[in-house]
């Protein structure tokens, strides 16, 4: 039953973050081919979305560093 928990959480957190990035890429590219927008507007829409990339790059890193070496990992609630 604890595998199957973990495959569901995992396949879970996929989708959710594979149309979390679909929809923002979608919104991301109508904001940057729309005319009537300001370019002020478009400027903040890249810095916006590009501010959010790093910091989940960031975060991705990070986590994926202390994987190696987390001392709790074998350990069962």
């Amino acid at each position: 039953m604890k595998i199957e928990y973990k495959y569901f959480l995992r396949t879970s957190w996929t989708i959710l973050i594979t149309g979390f990035f679909v929809i923002s890429g979608y919104g991301f590219f109508k904001i940057l081919i729309d005319p009537s927008l300001a370019t002020i507007i478009k400027i903040g829409s890249v810095m916006f979305y590009a501010g959010l990339l790093c910091l989940f790059l960031i975060v991705l890193r990070q986590r994926l560093k202390e994987r190696k070496t987390d001392k709790y990992k074998d350990v069962e609630i």
